[in-house]
């Protein structure tokens, strides 16, 4: 009855309010995010979506998505996802889509409100067990706690390696709970649960009338091993790889297989392994979503982990030397160092801009293009096509040198 109490008053106490833009520009696809109708219990699992209008446009998306508490079991980078919900906290859950207009707003979110109201479980203490003796300046504390709320039940969690506990442990036990109901009033007020789950640790809660009983935070924590997956630090640029690996924290069967996918781009080493590099090529600044499945995990424990990795594109021509020159001879010095950045850039291309007096004779111009064109390749070895001069006319001789990266355009003279 006092689940179906609980129950009925969260229901009464729900609100869901959701985020998204006000005043939106008509010209801006809509974004809203659509959560689950009714209570979701914690622990349970529950779905979210976002709903894009386009407005009939196609466009290329990306979804990444964050949760204010509760853990993201499946779905990052997909347009839904399910998540685990919290115990005793407000959930919002949001999403930030990538690839919507320039300007347009693109990020939404949706909070659930829960149980505002109600009262909930608060831990006191949690001990390590393998250390913990009950101490008495520990007990006392949770007694000061005890005694300032004279109406509220002591809810401990005993937690356990192996079952059974040995005799060391279980006179531990007695010893602390003796003290406590001593010294709390009595030991109708405590309430004792034992986990055998691979943990060793003893949690301490306060439960308020009306609340519900308390989760063990932490007692399954060997149970399900927790997965990360870390992303490249900083930014990645253009032509670099973007290097991804997996953390795994707990104990994972022996059999277990990895399989990785990503949003954009190619794994071209560690497919099956805790590490990949990806190659991707873009023409605007990227996000890239890499995904981890741990095949193979203990049966009802989350398996999956992403993470997100920004890439800047360099989409301009780069200037890298300008200088006055003479209409028959050319600066090796100064090409020589422009050509050693060049060759740093991987697919990037040099671009030459000679600028001629416009009293030059076309056989000058053309003989300094020859000899231009003939040191780069015969001397310094590059390929022709990595390459290109143009010719503009002036009322100076001079020279500039460029490095054009992949999918830039090239400069106007």
């Amino acid at each position: 009855m006092k689940k179906l109490a609980s129950i009925s008053a969260c229901i009464l106490a729900l609100s869901i309010a959701s985020f998204a833009q006000t005043d939106p520009d008509p010209n801006c696809p809509t974004i809203s995010v659509d959560g689950p109708a009714g209570v979701v219990s914690p622990g349970d699992i529950a779905r979210y979506t976002v709903n894009v209008d386009d407005k009939g446009r196609k466009q290329n998306l990306e979804y990444l998505w964050s949760v204010s508490a509760g853990e993201i079991i499946s779905g990052q980078g997909t347009p839904g996802i399910e998540v685990r919900q919290p115990e005793n906290a407000r959930l919002t859950v949001t999403v930030k889509v990538n690839g919507v207009p320039e300007g347009c707003p693109n990020i939404s979110s949706e909070t659930s409100s829960g149980c505002d109201g109600l009262p909930i479980s608060v831990k006191l203490a949690q001990f390590d067990g393998a250390t913990f003796i009950g101490n008495k300046l520990d007990l006392d504390k949770i007694v000061r706690e005890m005694d300032d709320s004279p109406n509220d039940q002591l809810y401990i969690y005993f937690a356990y390696k192996n079952e059974p506990a040995g005799k060391t442990e279980q006179n531990r036990e007695r010893r602390a709970v003796d003290y406590l109901a001593d010294a709390i009033g009595g030991r109708e007020r405590i309430t004792i649960v034992r986990l055998f789950d691979g943990v060793d640790l003893a949690q301490f809660w306060r439960v308020p009338p009306g609340a519900s009983n308390p989760l063990c935070d932490g007692c399954d924590g060997s149970a399900c091993p927790k997965i990360s997956v870390i992303a490249p630090a900083g930014i990645t640029e253009p032509g670099e790889l973007f290097s991804f690996s997996a953390k795994i924290d707990g104990e994972v069967p022996k059999n277990v297989s990895y399989w990785w996918s990503v949003s954009k781009g190619e794994i071209i080493e560690g497919q099956g392994s805790l590490g990949i590099k990806v190659t991707a090529e873009w023409k605007t600044e990227i996000n890239l979503i890499a995904t981890i499945e741990v095949i193979g995990s203990p049966e009802g424990c989350p398996n999956a982990a992403s993470e997100i990795s920004s890439a800047a594109c360099n989409c301009t021509p780069i200037l890298f030397d300008e200088f006055t020159s003479l209409a028959s001879r050319i600066d090796k010095v100064r090409f020589d160092v422009w050509v050693e950045e060049l060759r740093k850039r991987e697919n990037a291309t040099g671009y030459i801009i000679e600028y001629f007096l416009r009293k030059t004779a076309k056989k000058v111009v053309d003989k300094k293009i020859v000899l231009i064109t003939s040191y780069l390749t015969k001397t310094k070895g590059l390929d022709a096509k990595s390459f290109k001069v143009v010719v503009v006319i002036d009322d100076q001789n001079r020279t500039k040198l460029y490095i054009v990266p992949p999918d830039a355009e090239f400069p106007a003279p």
